[in-house]
């Protein structure tokens, strides 16, 4: 009996195998017309921009894990004397480090693609949560009227407002902000 040469399928990735599984595109009824619709796409999305939002916070802990793993790589070198086992510590320290330095590369292409795809799927570039380095909240300082009370706390403890805000009036209130 001879062995069968097996055909093997080309490699999709993880991001063209949800592309190509995850689609619907059914003949539905939108405002009174039959269209050709991928019904499945707000879905893909949604789960594309998971991934995404995940692979950013893994992207930066397998960037961290490599530098760590060169410094591994650096103080085995520093370690070698050219014995058996510290011949093993250092081929030990460059696999680990080549390895999570690979593992880096495969995350950051991944999220990439992923990235890629959520953009020609909805014509809008997605920025991963972890990725944007600040919150979505207001960045610029407004500058507020103080109240009275905390200008004079301020004052008792030897802060100067430099930026010049104005003591707001609270005269006619008690402690509470009532009016008395």
């Amino acid at each position: 009996m001879t062995k069968t040469a097996r055909k093997t399928a080309p490699t999709l990735t993880i991001v063209e195998t949800i592309a190509d599984r995850m689609a619907n595109v059914a003949n539905v009824i939108r405002q009174g017309d039959w269209t050709y619709t991928d019904t499945l796409q707000f879905h893909r999305v949604k789960m594309l921009e998971k991934m995404a939002d995940q692979l950013a916070w893994s992207a930066t802990q397998t960037e961290e894990y490599a530098a760590k793993q060169r410094d591994r790589v650096k103080i085995a070198r520093q370690r070698y004397t050219g014995d058996e086992i510290s011949t093993l510590q250092l081929q030990g320290s460059i696999a680990e480090a080549q390895s999570a330095s690979l593992n880096h590369d495969i995350v950051t292409a991944t999220l990439a693609d992923i990235l890629a795809q959520i953009e020609a799927d909805t014509g809008k570039a997605y920025t991963p949560f972890r990725m944007t380095r600040s919150s979505n909240l207001r960045q610029e300082p407004r500058n507020s009227n103080l109240p009275a009370d905390l200008a004079a706390q301020l004052a008792a403890l030897g802060i100067d407002d430099a930026d010049g805000a104005i003591v707001a009036n609270t005269r006619g209130t008690s402690e509470e902000g009532f009016t008395a």
